[in-house]
């Protein structure tokens, strides 16, 4: 994530042991509020979006996880059966509107959930 779309942003020794010892992490916080999470599919022909809210962090000690977003969708299980991968953006603010007309532009599906 760039120091520009965080409000908090550090760089951090690696933390997944599977990673080179070189490796590093970036810890960033994003602004709590609206949120959209998109994907596109590995065919290139579909986009799964889900407009939801950031509502704040969390840390997991002994996990990988040191620094979680809580992000709040309207279905959480409609979310996690409808996942593409667990791979999404995070963008800043509701953003569905704009998708659709970049999907007509581009001729993809948008799937919203």
């Amino acid at each position: 994530m760039p120091t520009s779309f965080s409000m908090e942003w550090a760089l951090r020794p690696k933390v997944l042991a599977i990673v080179d010892d070189n490796a590093t992490a970036i810890d960033a916080r994003m602004p709590t509020g609206d949120i959209t999470l998109a994907k596109l599919d590995s065919t290139l022909n579909k986009m799964t979006v889900v407009e939801g809210s950031l509502e704040g962090y969390v840390q997991y000690p002994g996990s990988h996880c040191l620094n979680g977003g809580v992000i709040r969708v309207p279905d959480g299980r409609k979310f996690v059966n409808n996942l593409a991968s667990h791979h999404y953006l995070l963008l800043t603010g509701h953003h569905l509107a704009d998708i659709e007309l970049l999907a007509r532009v581009f001729e993809f599906e948008v799937e919203s959930i």
